[in-house]
């Protein structure tokens, strides 16, 4: 009755249950997914199905990869998919304490092409963005993001030079003391 598709693997590899959403998920592969199967033979069915365009040409590393959370230290494993009929899904594989897994895949297609729009519309507008983590002082920047300093720079009369640290010390540096003590108030 979950909205997502979850299915148990045995610490063999092998399919114990799936519920159907499993298979309308993996339409290509709906047959393989049965009691028993392994789940690596059923990703490679999906190979050779065509079920997963980013494996093409490189088939071999891309099921070691997929198959990876079987070695992995740690007890859950995530990653996003790309198939073949353009959706997209987030796989998140946990270890039971038997030794198997249980697995969920999850369509996070709707986000994928949110985040592909604000994309489209950040470059098209030509402005970079950044994300500035308080705690650990680090920023996340789009590759406009350095064009877009440039241009704040020269329209305050300032260049690249005249940075000491990063563009927030120089920030800082040029501002009231008061709106100094309100920036950091508020953060």
């Amino acid at each position: 009755s979950l909205p997502d598709a979850v299915f148990l693997l045995d610490e063999e590899g092998r399919f114990l249950l799936a519920n159907e959403q499993v298979k309308r998920i993996f339409p290509l592969m709906a047959d393989t997914i049965v009691p028993g199967q392994k789940f690596e033979d059923m990703l490679r069915i999906g190979l050779e199905r065509g079920a997963y365009p980013e494996a093409v040409g490189n088939e071999e590393a891309w099921v070691a990869e997929a198959m990876a959370f079987w070695t992995r230290a740690g007890t859950q494993v995530e990653r996003t998919v790309r198939l073949a009929n353009g959706r997209w899904v987030l796989a998140v594989d946990r270890r039971l304490p038997t030794g198997g897994w249980i697995s969920l895949r999850i369509d996070v297609t709707e986000v994928k092409q949110n985040e592909a729009r604000l994309t489209a519309i950040l470059d098209g507008a030509g402005h970079g963005t950044w994300e500035w983590d308080i705690e650990t002082q680090t920023y996340i920047s789009n590759p406009l993001t350095d064009r877009t300093i440039d241009y704040w720079l020269d329209s305050i009369g300032y260049d690249r030079a005249d940075i000491a640290g990063t563009p927030m010390d120089l920030f800082r540096s040029i501002s009231h003391p008061d709106d100094i003590a309100r920036l950091d108030a508020a953060h």
